[in-house]
């Protein structure tokens, strides 16, 4: 578990791309419920959350693409679990 955040920014960054370029890994998070899981760790370590921790939760919910406009939400597991959890996302926002 990171102790400092560089080393979850390590961590989240990690996450982020395996399930972006794998599609087994995201059906996976999705069955072993792994975003709820993230919820959970990121509050356990909410004193090292800062903006850049939350652009990468952005990034795996798929709110953040610079190359496309949606009004959908492309991972809407990741979306409830991660972003409707009003304790991580006030943490989130409050490192801004």
């Amino acid at each position: 578990m990171a102790s400092d955040v560089e080393g979850l920014y390590a961590a989240v960054k990690a996450l982020v791309c395996v399930v972006k370029s794998n599609p087994l890994a995201s059906k996976e998070m999705e069955r072993i419920k792994g975003y709820q899981l993230l919820a959970m760790l990121l509050k356990k370590k909410r004193s090292l959350l800062n903006s850049h921790i939350l652009h990468l939760t952005f990034s795996l919910v798929g709110t953040v693409d610079s190359g496309h406009e949606t009004s959908i939400i492309p991972n809407s597991t990741a979306f409830q679990d991660l972003l409707c959890d009003f304790e991580v996302q006030k943490r989130l926002l409050k490192t801004r």
